[in-house]
């Protein structure tokens, strides 16, 4: 009985003892084989899923934390010869994953078009958050305290997705957000655990949340609560205007105040108290164009930007030395001093200088160096022969070193800058106070010639009455007057003409006298010019009107 126990005992060990661990073992091993086939299914090798399968054809079925088989991983990336071994292993071809999507979901959401057939070709159906199709299922009610613009990653298209800018912290790229072209700026997978980084992040995004104005970069919505952040607004086709002045060069002035005008309002708008936005960072690079016409422009990428609140409008602020770009940089920002919105101003200045001039200020310095140079009080000079002196002014009283010395509003600034700017057209006549009187029945002002010919208010101006025909043969008034068909001048009363209307007639014979192959060089002056510009010919047809009225 003893032995018998004994061997009991002995058996006991034997088969209890060893068997925990051998299923501990086996356990592990079966892990290991499920992270191999993902893996392999992962990396396209056809053959090394063959392998296993043919080794342990339950892997077929194997699945992750996410209860994603292999199917869903080589359906997803569109390994055609890999679904194609799982299928024919008897892979789950309507497998659902933690999410109810299937492979020919995965399929659909990453737009791979022969995977697709493939599938349904199998009796794949569609079913999950990325298929055509979706379980009928009743409308969760809405998250509380969501906020309205945190939008769903999966709703960013980024097959088709094109690099627009990269920095050190981030890159922007075009996107699309339910068929629309948006620009997407993503912080780096590396850096989305900086607590800095998203500190920034953020900021950004509470101050766009509120900017609601036509020259300022509209925000759309962002990605918060997942990694990678992401920040979407608007796209915008014309690109930035630093590479437009690339290519373009200096600009007319007319143009540059129109940009400087656009410009203006949407710094104005930030500016407006009592919550003042400081940009920080004004440059060409952040200013857009709405298109490539270049119509309209628009003021973004509000990451170095603070938003304080005013109490008092010469209220100034202790904040972060030698923030934004260094070329563009106020000198009060420079040496660390207390600044406020006239940064902005003077950034301002610089780029309208560089829209003059077709090349950023102090070009021939390091971006550094050219800032030290404008805090030592040197400034750029001007070279382009278009800026008007209006425009000369303006640029000089937003530089200024002293920063209350510089415009508080810029838009009306730059509007008093643009009344001046465009200077009357040589061609065009002006109205003058002779013309008002002319048109109200007072004397009417005579064409200059060699003598001035005077007209007494209410007589007619014979030197525009002639007719055309003219006959070469004559000269002198008689030319004129002597023909039948010319209207007779009527001195009222019957009155013989005064020594001014004879010295009227005697100047107009001389003109018409000098002749070369039977037509005046006036007259061939005024067809030369006639020609040149349609504007001359108009304005000519004008003068031939009033000489009729006359």
């Amino acid at each position: 009985m003893s032995s018998e126990a004994s061997a009991a005992g002995d058996g006991g060990e034997t088969s209890g003892g060893p068997a925990p661990a051998y299923d501990k073992q086996k356990e592990k091993a079966r892990v290991s084989r499920t992270s191999l086939i993902l893996w392999h299914a992962h990396q396209n090798d056809a053959a090394a899923v063959r392998k296993l399968l043919e080794e342990d054809p339950s892997l077929v079925h194997a699945r992750d934390y996410d209860k994603r088989t292999p199917l869903h991983v080589a359906s997803l990336h569109g390994w055609i010869d890999v679904v194609k071994c799982l299928i024919e292993f008897g892979a789950d071809v309507n497998a659902q994953d933690r999410w109810k999507n299937t492979p020919l979901a995965d399929a659909e959401g990453a737009r791979k078009q022969k995977m697709i057939e493939l599938l349904k070709s199998h009796g794949g159906l569609s079913y999950g958050q990325n298929g055509s199709h979706f379980e009928p299922k009743p409308v969760p009610p809405p998250i509380p305290k969501k906020c309205d613009w945190e939008i769903e990653p999966a709703e960013l298209d980024f097959s088709n997705a094109a690099m627009i800018g990269k920095g050190s912290f981030g890159e922007i790229v075009k996107a699309y957000w339910r068929g629309t072209p948006v620009a997407v700026k993503r912080i780096l997978p590396s850096l989305s655990d900086d607590r800095l980084v998203i500190q920034d992040f953020r900021h950004e995004v509470d101050l766009l949340v509120k900017l609601r104005h036509p020259n300022i970069v509209q925000f759309l919505g962002a990605v918060t609560e997942r990694k990678p952040l992401m920040l979407i607004t608007e796209y915008l086709r014309g690109g930035d205007l630093h590479q437009y002045l690339k290519e373009k060069g200096g600009l007319t002035p007319a143009t540059a105040v129109n940009f400087a005008l656009d410009i203006a309002r949407g710094m104005t708008y930030l500016h407006n108290e009592p919550n003042v936005i400081i940009h920080r960072d004004l440059k060409p690079r952040n200013v857009l164009l709405v298109n490539s016409s270049a119509d309209h422009l628009k003021v973004g990428d509000f990451g170095l930007s603070k938003l304080i609140k005013v109490q008092n409008s010469h209220d100034v602020y202790k904040m972060t030395g030698e923030t934004g770009s260094y070329r563009y940089m106020a000198p009060e920002g420079f040496k660390h001093r207390k600044y406020d919105k006239k940064v902005d101003v003077f950034s301002f200045a610089m780029i309208l200088y560089e829209m003059l001039e077709g090349e950023p200020p102090f070009a021939n310095y390091e971006p550094y160096e050219a800032a030290k140079h404008v805090s030592d009080g040197h400034r750029p000079t001007f070279r382009s022969k278009g800026c008007t002196p209006d425009l000369r002014e303006l640029i000089v009283k937003c530089w200024d070193a002293d920063m209350n010395q510089r415009p508080s509003d810029l838009r009306r600034a730059s509007t008093q800058a643009q009344q001046t700017t465009d200077p009357p057209d040589s061609t065009t006549a002006q109205p003058t106070e002779e013309h008002t009187k002319y048109r109200s029945g007072f004397t009417r002002p005579l064409q200059t010639t060699t003598q001035p010919r005077l007209i007494q208010a209410g007589k007619p101006d014979l030197a525009r009455a002639s007719p055309k025909p003219r006959n070469p043969s004559r000269g002198g008034a008689d030319a004129v007057l002597k023909r039948s068909d010319a209207p007779q001048p009527d001195f009222g009363g019957g009155k013989a003409p005064d020594l001014y209307q004879m010295r009227a007639l005697t100047d107009l014979s001389s003109r018409r006298t000098s002749r070369t192959d039977g037509e005046g060089e006036t007259e061939k002056q005024e067809k030369r010019e006639a020609r040149r510009s349609p504007k001359r010919r108009g304005d000519r047809r004008k003068r031939e009107r009033r000489r009729r009225l006359t």
